[in-house]
């Protein structure tokens, strides 16, 4: 990502992953679960009741499969680069040596720190927001319903984030949607606790709008930071530090998840969105200042490993 984009447009790089990601989801969440469940194919397509869904889960991952793999192979073979650009060899020994190298560095770690555990602190709200409106009687159908358009506008305001990355420096735009997901977490958290009360006209408006804040913030604290891990990354070492940073995402959401149930057995919901609602004013001294640091460095030399020879 990082050679196939010019370092002009480098925060655009992020918007293609974003993007990615909504699109996955939209195609795994919201196509698939209405079109794969009986009931709804009944209720809303067939004209008379079936037994089987539009879409059955074995033809639904099998075509996708399919699909994965033609679109590597068409990858593999036809698409050219003009000019290869030349980097290291790029072996597993070399990556880890070079990887060693970057957490000498403090401004590497502190990222790596921040990109570990932005997400975890928001998980017992937002991660089980879903779950919670449907134990207090929201449908899975209006629930999906609910989401299905939010992932287009998605789409729009991720490329609108990333114009504003290119614009603005990409702390300060993660610094902002931070704030958003602190407004939206107590948005969500008050939906979540007062929805029996919450009129009928106002609850469709309500879960909306909690939805769409959730999403939003997420999309552009984690398009900002990929901004701005693309636009420090020199080419030299862009595949090693953009992979890791890649796989601390993935593990980041894994671990706020196993951390977030956990706790949940132990302190059940009440007590943890209380935790949570506390923490996340601690954790935004760490974020805010972590990321108004990296702002006042040397941006191109900030991921630069130091000079330290590694047998």
């Amino acid at each position: 990502m990082v050679n196939l984009i010019s370092s002009e447009n480098s925060s655009y790089g992020a918007v293609c992953q974003s993007i990615g990601f909504n699109l996955g989801l939209f195609l795994s969440f919201n196509l698939f679960l209405p079109l794969s469940s009986v009931e709804f194919c009944n209720s809303y397509i067939f004209s008379s009741p079936q037994t089987s869904a539009v879409i059955p889960v074995g033809p639904y991952i099998a075509i996708l499969g399919v699909a994965i793999i033609l679109f590597t192979a068409w990858i593999q073979f036809f698409f050219k680069e003009d000019e290869p650009i030349t980097q290291s060899s790029g072996s597993f020994d070399e990556v880890v040596k070079t990887l060693k190298v970057f957490f000498l560095n403090k401004h590497f770690r502190k990222l790596f720190f921040i990109y570990c555990t932005w997400n975890l602190i928001f998980g017992p709200i937002h991660n089980l927001y879903p779950g919670l409106i449907m134990e207090k009687g929201v449908s899975k159908e209006l629930f999906t319903n609910l989401n299905t358009p939010i992932t287009p506008m998605l789409f729009i305001i991720t490329i609108w984030l990333g114009a504003l990355c290119k614009k603005h420096p990409e702390t300060r735009v993660a610094n902002t949607f931070w704030i958003s997901r602190l407004l939206a977490t107590f948005f969500i958290y008050a939906t979540i606790v007062y929805l029996h009360i919450i009129p009928e006209e106002f609850k469709v408006p309500a879960l909306f709008t909690a939805s769409f804040l959730s999403s939003i913030s997420f999309n552009g604290i984690a398009v900002a930071l990929g901004a701005f891990a693309s636009r420090v990354a020199k080419e030299t070492y862009g595949g090693p530090v953009m992979s890791t940073f890649g796989a601390i995402g993935c593990f980041s959401r894994l671990v706020s998840d196993v951390f977030m149930f956990t706790l949940l057995n132990y302190l059940g919901w009440d007590n943890l969105a209380l935790l949570t609602l506390g923490g996340m004013f601690l954790y935004a001294v760490v974020f805010i200042k972590g990321m108004n640091s990296f702002e006042n460095q040397n941006l191109k030399s900030l991921l630069e490993p130091k000079v330290v020879k590694i047998d």
